[in-house]
């Protein structure tokens, strides 16, 4: 094999050796990019999720303590109806103190 041709298959080999490293590289910082995008979504929808649920379980929390707190105060203030509507106006006072007797009279009225 002749010298120049040997040169110039070696630049050859040099130029598409130099060119596959460019396009292997550019191709891997592309595929590097998608899956860190995907990584980076599946941990953002994670913790949105998180953060959403905590915050649902939250609001829903205070949403029931305020319907339970709406409901038992429906509750006494139809028993202290009862009890006004029978003349037991003495009853009213230990219904408020004695939850056992406050107890006993929303069953005996059905409330």
């Amino acid at each position: 094999m002749c010298t120049a041709f040997r040169e110039i298959r070696e630049d050859g080999i040099k130029i598409g050796k130099d060119q596959g490293i460019k396009l292997g590289r550019d191709q891997g910082i592309k595929l590097g990019r998608n899956q860190g995008i995907k990584l980076g979504r599946d941990q953002g929808i994670k913790l949105g999720r998180d953060q959403g649920i905590k915050l649902g379980r939250d609001q829903g929390i205070k949403l029931g303590r305020d319907q339970g707190i709406k409901l038992g105060e429906e509750r006494v203030n139809q028993l202290i109806q009862c009890l006004i509507r029978d003349c037991r106006m003495e009853e009213i006072e230990r219904a408020v103190s004695d939850k056992a007797y406050q107890q006993e009279l929303f069953l005996k009225y059905g409330i």
